[in-house]
């Protein structure tokens, strides 16, 4: 695909999927505002049929915005491949509703990627509303161990041990700018050429993962990726999934690793055993639940709902059948 120079007249294109995070994306905009007047940038915001009244909302108070409305909700892949083909920045950043971005940030990010076109994706620190910093914002490949501690939430519950791998490490402080092997979807910048020669976001995964496909895709055409722990964006985390059935997150959120290993992550074997891993350990799982609620209450000072944690394992396992169907099935047919 050749780049038509003459289109990329601006230094940033900022796309923001929205859906129901109309009072979230108010503020982002409004931060953006704040924290950019020396960029030549616009906003492209794409409505996933909301139905918070957001469309309304936006004519009503933002005029400087492209507007695309969305008749259904097309994903959050597709909703951003929708703003990527019209975008005239330089720079590409997709950006979550539920962010706040801080002084600096924008500038900083445009620099590294102009003065090293080695780097094919930078994203940054990524604070939590309490200022934790969200260690999804630069993580390592997943790998079926990690995966399955994940299961059983130790990573979550024994954050400063290594034993787990954990993907998102976080027994590192994130505290140093560094290549990396993935970045958090909340912010990732890269350049327009980047997009013009690997294309956009996987459409076949509708919410999840598509930050780390497109990172692997970005790799895989020789490209770094790179975090820079010198600014900051703060993430509401959760805002908009929290509007949702739990029972459905929980299935993207497998379907997405299970694409992951698929296409990334040692094919279709590791992709297979994911799926007996997550069949494997269901009984074991619903016995541990009560440990899980208890270790959330002495290492976070809070528990997770016990329900919600039950609930998430049967939506796993409901989905591990459906899909262990898929394969026989397909085994069957070929």
């Amino acid at each position: 695909m050749d780049f038509k120079s003459n289109y990329a007249v601006l230094d940033l294109s900022i796309i923001i999927v929205n859906w129901n995070s109309w009072k979230d994306l108010i503020n982002c905009i409004n931060s953006i505002k704040e924290n950019s007047s020396d960029i030549n940038y616009e906003i492209i915001v794409i409505d996933n049929c909301s139905t918070d009244n957001s469309v309304m909302e936006i004519k009503n108070s933002i005029s400087d915005i492209l507007l695309i409305e969305n008749k259904k909700n097309i994903g959050f892949p597709a909703a951003n491949n929708q703003a990527f083909k019209i975008a005239k920045g330089k720079f590409l950043l997709a950006l979550n509703p539920d962010t706040i971005v801080k002084k600096y940030t924008l500038q900083e990010s445009i620099k590294h990627l102009r003065d090293d076109i080695s780097i094919g994706c930078i994203g940054i620190k990524t604070l939590k509303e309490n200022g934790e910093v969200l260690n999804s914002c630069a993580r390592s490949f997943p790998t079926l161990w990690s995966t399955f501690c994940h299961l059983f939430y130790l990573d979550t519950i024994f954050k400063k041990a290594k034993f787990h791998q954990s993907s998102e490490m976080a027994y590192w402080d994130h505290n140093n700018s560094c290549d990396i092997d993935l970045l958090h979807g909340g912010y990732m910048m890269f350049p327009n050429l980047v997009y013009q020669k690997i294309g956009g976001f996987d459409e076949k995964i509708p919410m999840f993962y598509e930050d780390i496909e497109y990172c692997c895709r970005v790799k895989k055409n020789g490209y770094r990726i790179y975090y820079l722990a010198d600014v900051e964006i703060i993430h509401l985390v959760g805002r908009s999934i929290s509007k949702a059935d739990p029972s459905w997150i929980t299935g993207l959120y497998c379907e997405a690793n299970y694409l992951y290993f698929l296409e990334y992550g040692g094919g279709k074997i590791n992709a297979f055993l994911y799926i007996l891993m997550i069949i494997m350990t269901i009984p074991i799982r619903l016995i541990y639940s009560p440990f899980i609620w208890i270790g959330f209450l002495i290492k976070k000072g809070k528990t997770k709902k016990m329900l919600l944690i039950v609930l998430q394992i049967i939506a796993s396992a409901k989905w591990a059948v459906k899909k262990l169907k898929f394969h026989f099935n397909t085994v069957i047919i070929y």
